[in-house]
């Protein structure tokens, strides 16, 4: 390969990557900007084991901020208490980001009846 043909496929391997790391900046300037206290993890965020059944989602705001209730009932002959231990939110769980949605999620489980009521927020360090 010529020095000149050399140069100009390290110069465009060179671009490409400034593009896609501007791209991603970009991305993430936009989530951290465009935040709102209204923002909610979705459900799928939450770790559930396969034979768990989420039985209903609810948003809920307060003063600070909002976040999202999972009701789940636990697989057959599992209590709500081995599945929150099972999902690591008892009593608390801080999930890291990745690479799409570098926010943090934050969850809590408790008990209530016979399903685990997980609570997901971005927001909150604290149980709401």
């Amino acid at each position: 390969m010529a020095p000149t043909r050399k140069r100009a496929v390290w110069i465009g391997a060179a671009a490409a990557l400034v593009l896609c790391t501007l791209t991603y900046a970009g991305h993430v300037l936009l989530l951290v900007v465009g935040a709102r206290e209204g923002d909610v993890p979705p459900a799928s965020a939450i770790p559930l084991p396969d034979d768990a059944q989420v039985v209903s989602e609810e948003l809920d705001c307060g003063s600070g901020g909002c976040w999202l209730t999972v009701e789940v009932r636990p697989a057959d002959g599992q209590s709500p208490d081995e599945l929150a231990t099972e999902v690591g939110s008892a009593p608390s769980l801080e999930l890291t980001g990745n690479v799409l949605d570098p926010r943090t999620t934050y969850l809590w489980g408790e008990a209530d009846g016979d399903v685990l009521s997980i609570q997901a927020s971005y927001w909150s360090r604290t149980p709401v």
